[in-house]
């Protein structure tokens, strides 16, 4: 290969990884399974082993979703684990670290959730963190959380565990425990992350519905020679049947102090190692690559004859973006291997054999699905330039809906609402009347009526600033860095900046603020118009808001704690008893004669029942 080719092939190597790291680490929303990641990453290795981007050490932080998360210095680093995809290589590895053949090592599942530990000292739960040296204080979350902890003769002061979220329990609430986005997650370690980072609240039909599983719950002993007799296929194969949501194996050294004496890298312990789980795979033939349209991009989607991998039926599959359809010269007819990963769409493993067809072409050009527009390639995507296509109208007021807070306006019925009413906007959204509705198929006087109650609902309700600058979809700009921006601008200010005060914003960099510059100058009559229909919570003034003072009385079903912590998650103060300073006084009983109510009642306090503050706090 020449060194003109071997510079583009790892250029594409190293694009591929920042993907598909972004999408994992900042997106909580993976791409690609573990084994063809690291795939990808030996292929670099081998071609440029000293590239910087191989030192990048990927760890999930919580606060970089969460800011109001406390930070917790670990006595003891929680570090990740070195890996292999073969039996016969921790074998190996075990005998290397033996210093004989009775060297005792701890056999445990590797659970696929979040890293915690629990500080018996203080009360504390806290995971890893960036590092592993420096974790996220979750205590908060304790409600949300049941513990199975190890019941043996026990000094432990810290217990170290995974958080997750049993296969059952994720099968049963996914449809309810949605993104921010509405969507649901895919696989159950993506929902524990977003149970554990977001700041809103969460329902109390999810109490303990995470479980803090202790690892020496699980752990079995076996020494050096002990391990190379198990059959680790039919050891693997019965963890499988378990409900917990697994990876792998890991396997340590039992002796604390030859474990330490062994030392770490920035990234791992010596004195343990983990098998990784491949996913299960099946061989097919590439029949089509039909295109869905996004909000900003257009997706390549394979149509594959029928495989059924681990008792599930597949006929498509995912390439990720158009780069890797080029990359790999990927034709129809081609019999390829694709590869489920967890509920992720199966997804491109490799060409098994190409296609003999003597007219056999890299697949490079196409019309937009829904407008038939001549689409642009701006690598490593596809992209429709047509601004009134009615495929993307629909994806981004989709979205839109569900981040200004109209729960019921569904994509079945937003596509109604373009395709038949030629709404193309957020603003003709709520501008909707009964008249415009009725005309909908499929649509009653009853579901008409619904619709309309709902959004006018959500019009009188109050809504922070930074939802109705996400709602617009401006690409790269969601949730959360508009509150991060609107934490320190206002909308106001926000549209006179040039593009060279907005890349100054930390998380901006020149090409969002080239869009968000655009932005402002085509779109700013409909931000301004749609934020002056609501009563809004400007971010940046928040905080120069006197507080909001609760007290709380009468039994419930759960205990005092747990609605004074929830106050303070909130930005409520918690009083004691009822004075002239409390706003709020929350009851089982709204009716009743208690001293505390007539005290409220007297000073003019605010008087709700515990189900009506749940409702308040939504709102906020």
């Amino acid at each position: 290969m020449s060194n003109e080719s071997n510079v583009a092939e790892i250029n594409r190597l190293v694009a591929q990884i920042k993907y598909f790291n972004f999408q994992y680490w900042n997106m909580n929303d993976p791409k690609i399974s573990d084994y063809g990641y690291d795939t990808i990453i030996e292929q670099l290795k081998i071609r440029d082993p000293n590239n910087p981007i191989l030192d990048f050490k990927g760890s999930y932080s919580l606060l970089a979703k969460n800011n109001k998360i406390d930070k917790v210095t670990h006595n003891r680093k929680m570090l990740s684990l070195a890996k292999f995809y073969d039996y016969k290589e921790l074998i190996k590895w075990a005998e290397s670290v033996s210093r004989n053949k009775d060297e005792v090592f701890k056999l445990q599942p590797k659970f696929d959730g979040i890293a915690g530990k629990i500080d018996r000292k203080t009360g504390t739960l806290s995971t890893s963190g960036d590092t592993g040296e420096v974790g996220e204080n979750i205590s908060h979350k304790l409600p949300l959380i049941g513990f199975e902890l190890y019941k043996g003769d026990d000094v432990r002061e810290e217990i170290l565990g995974e958080i997750i979220l049993l296969k059952p329990d994720f099968e049963r609430v996914k449809s309810k425990l949605l993104r921010k986005n509405g969507k649901e997650y895919k696989i159950p370690r993506s929902a524990v992350i977003g149970m554990l980072a977001t700041e809103e609240l969460i329902s109390s039909e999810f109490n303990k519905l995470l479980k803090f599983v202790d690892y020496e719950n699980f752990s079995h002993d076996y020494t050096c020679e002990e391990l190379k007799l198990i059959n680790f296929t039919e050891y693997i194969e019965n963890l499988k049947k378990w409900h917990y949501p697994l990876d792998g194996l890991v396997l340590k050294l039992k002796d604390q102090e030859y474990f330490d004496s062994l030392g770490e890298t920035s990234h791992h312990y010596l004195g343990n190692m983990s098998l990784k789980f491949g996913n299960p795979t099946g061989i097919t033939k590439l029949l089509d690559i039909q295109l869905q349209s996004g909000k900003h991009t257009i997706t390549p989607v394979g149509i594959v004859e029928n495989v059924i991998i681990e008792g599930i039926d597949n006929r498509k599959m995912s390439f990720h973006n158009f780069k890797y359809v080029m990359d790999n010269d990927i034709c129809i007819g081609d019999t390829i291997e694709i590869e489920r990963c967890g509920e992720i769409i199966p997804q491109f493993k490799r060409i098994v054999e190409k296609s003999t067809d003597p007219n056999r072409t890299v697949i490079s050009t196409f019309k937009c699905p829904d407008c038939q527009s001549p689409l642009v390639y701006d690598e490593p995507n596809l992209r429709c330039p047509n601004r009134q296509c009615t495929g993307r109208i629909i994806k981004v007021l989709t979205d839109s809906v569900v981040r200004i807070g109209i729960e019921e306006l569904g994509p079945g019925t937003i596509k109604k609402l373009v395709l038949e009413n030629g709404v193309s906007t957020l603003n003709e959204v709520l501008e909707l009347t009964y008249e415009d509705v009725i005309t909908l198929s499929g649509f009653g006087e009853t579901s008409a009526v619904n619709l309309i109650n709902e959004i006018d609902k959500v019009k009188n309700s109050t809504i922070h600033d930074y939802s109705i600058l996400a709602s617009f979809n401006i690409q790269g700009i969601g949730v959360t860095l508009s509150k991060k921006i609107l934490k320190v601008f206002d909308i106001f200010e926000l549209s006179e900046m040039s593009i060279d005060e907005l890349t100054e914003i930390d998380g901006i960099g020149p090409g969002r603020a080239n869009l968000i510059f655009e932005f402002m100058e085509d779109k700013l009559d409909s931000l301004m118009e749609i934020y002056n229909s609501f009563d809004v919570i400007e971010s940046k003034y928040i905080d120069q808001v006197k507080k909001i003072n609760v007290c709380f009385t009468g039994k419930n079903s759960k205990p005092r704690n747990y609605w004074v912590e929830l106050s303070k998650q909130n930005g409520l103060e918690f009083i004691k008893s009822v004075t002239k300073e409390v706003n709020i006084l929350v009851t089982n009983d709204v009716n009743s004669t208690s001293n505390k109510i007539k005290t409220a009642k007297k000073y003019g306090c605010k008087i709700i029942t515990y189900e009506q503050f749940v409702e308040f706090l939504n709102n906020l």
